[in-house]
């Protein structure tokens, strides 16, 4: 059994992973103010647990398991493709809140 102190330090570790792999993904991007990297940090979290949800969903429904192995990896890319184009769509709406590393 954890202490509090044990979960409140995993929890935190796990959230730091989380800002990293965020931050990471969106290289050679990062937020350009106090403000900005304060709302990546607390948003870095649910965002990422979000984008895992949603693939699991997509990818592991029913009906996918009936098609052939070129049916599962065509709609693998088709589902991935909507999923890019959407957080790109909404990466452009937050971009003016980014800079590029070294400018």
């Amino acid at each position: 059994m954890r202490t509090p102190l044990q979960t409140l330090a995993i929890t935190a570790a796990f959230a730091l992973l989380m800002v990293i792999v965020v931050l990471a993904s969106i290289y050679p991007y990062r937020p350009n103010s106090v403000q900005a990297w304060v709302v990546f940090c607390i948003t870095s979290l649910p965002v990422a647990f979000a984008l895992e949800y949603t693939g699991t969903r997509v990818l592991n429904l029913g009906f996918i398991a009936r098609f052939g192995r070129f049916g599962r990896i065509t709609y693998a890319v088709v589902a991935m493709t909507l999923i890019l184009l959407v957080v790109g769509a909404f990466f452009k709406v937050l971009e003016p809140y980014f800079g590029k590393w070294g400018s």
